[in-house]
């Protein structure tokens, strides 16, 4: 069984990979990024090394499910072509490498649970808080899940990515809050069209994806399970990993939340 944060394991897993445009597009950037997690994991000393750690994982992770995205979306393209019935061997290339990525990131779930456990149980500060009011819940053991499940953790998150994330947020936020689940016309003109006023800060690939069925008058083409789960992987590594990780300097937003 490869080892997913070995960047040898990842080269063997790229080179056995059908070697066109589409692969190396879906590749960029995990190569570095997993190379400095390999790093980061190997000096683990104390609570700052674990949490950086963590940071540095959910972004190897939003790599991963972007590359995930691509390769599923240009064999889908494949699959059309005149010769895609007599091309088994590159169709079998895919599903060797979609695999792979599936597979890192759900070891890059695991990993990441395991070291905020860690920081939790080993590596918390013991005497503080102890004059302190107990917390009803814990930055790092916060989730999205979780915040959307409750209205004032929403509202708060909600003001915190208002910063740099206020896109995702709301897109993530409609398809599962508002229960916008459906590819349609009104989530395209607010989330995907060219000038939209939520224009998403995604891959120009998932925005041709849209185009092409709004083009169409036809969603069904659209894989939205992706789209959430990538946007998901956003929010995750790039708004809520840094707030967990940085409690010094969003202390004021961290207070209000971990209070609710």
């Amino acid at each position: 069984m490869p080892d997913y944060f070995s960047p040898a394991d990842w080269a063997k897993a790229k080179a056995k990979a059908h070697e066109d445009e589409n692969f190396k597009k879906s590749a960029s950037g995990i190569d570095s990024q997993l190379k400095k997690v390999k790093a980061l994991m190997d000096g683990i000393k104390n609570k700052t090394t674990c949490t950086k750690t963590v940071v540095e994982m959910k972004k190897l992770r939003v790599l991963a499910a972007k590359a995930l995205t691509v390769a599923t979306k240009a064999q889908k393209s494949r699959s059309k072509l005149p010769d895609a019935a007599a091309d088994k061997k590159v169709q079998m290339t895919y599903n060797v490498y979609m695999a792979y990525l599936t597979n890192m990131i759900e070891a890059i779930d695991r990993q990441t649970t395991t070291y905020i456990n860690l920081i939790k149980e080993h590596f918390g500060d013991k005497e503080a808080g102890k004059s302190e009011v107990k917390r009803k819940r814990e930055p790092d053991s916060l989730t999205l899940a979780g915040i959307m499940a409750n209205k004032k953790m929403l509202a708060i998150f909600r003001q915190y990515c208002q910063k740099g994330h206020r896109d995702n947020f709301e897109f993530y936020k409609d398809v599962t809050v508002g229960g916008n689940r459906a590819p349609s016309q009104k989530l395209y003109d607010r989330y995907f069209r060219k000038g939209a006023p939520l224009e998403l800060n995604v891959d120009s690939q998932v925005f041709e994806e849209w185009a092409e069925a709004a083009e169409a008058g036809d969603f069904s083409t659209i894989r939205m399970g992706d789209t959430i789960e990538l946007i998901k992987g956003y929010l995750e590594g790039q708004a809520l990993a840094p707030l967990q990780a940085d409690r010094a300097n969003l202390k004021a937003w961290v207070d209000a939340l971990c209070s609710v």
